[in-house]
This record gives C-alpha cells, structure tokens and sequence, in this order.
C-alpha cells in the first residue's frame, strides 16, 4: 500500500525556521513564507542582485537562517507608512554590509 505524506503548510515552514539554528540552511519554499512574498520574488530579487544573501550548492539556491534575520533587522522599523522610506538595491548592499 503506498503511503501518502501529508503536506507541509507554509505556517509548518514557518515553524520549523524559527525553531531551526542560526547557521540552517533553507530554500526558497521556506524562506518565501518567512519573509510574506512569493517565491517567484525571491527569485527576482536574485536576479535583480538585490535582497537577502544567499548560497548555490550544487545547483540549489540555499538561505542561512542568520543571513535572513539580518535582512530583516537591517529594515527600519516604522510605526505608519509615512515613516517608510523606500530604499534602493544599492542603499540594502550597503547596510547588509556594514553589518559584516
């Protein structure tokens, strides 16, 4: 009889980030869900040059759980959007490495 594997959620996804060691590595389909967006725009941002660092291994696109938590933490945080100041690729290399 084959057995059926049940499907993972992205809240499973989620979880099992924030639960995971600083140096975890995780794909696209993990960190999509973590950050809000679509896979697709993760991939566009690589594209772009832009957005959270990341590492090929053996074809596979992987995100350290602690290069993910810098890109957040390298955000400003505001409490409504007139605070928001939108900020270039160039502006996000460069905070992400001043934290190197």
């Amino acid at each position: 009889m084959k057995q059926i594997n049940p499907k993972i959620t992205d809240f499973d996804r989620v979880a099992e980030f924030w639960a995971a060691d600083p140096q975890a590595l995780f794909g696209e389909r993990y960190i999509a869900p973590v950050m809000g967006v679509q896979v697709s725009t993760l991939q566009n941002d690589r594209w772009q040059g832009k957005g959270i660092r990341y590492r090929k291994i053996c074809g596979r696109v992987l995100y350290r759980k602690s290069d993910v938590i810098s890109y957040i933490e390298a955000h400003e945080l505001v409490s409504n959007t007139s605070q928001y100041k939108k900020c270039n690729a160039n502006d996000n290399a460069q905070s992400i490495a001043s934290k190197e």
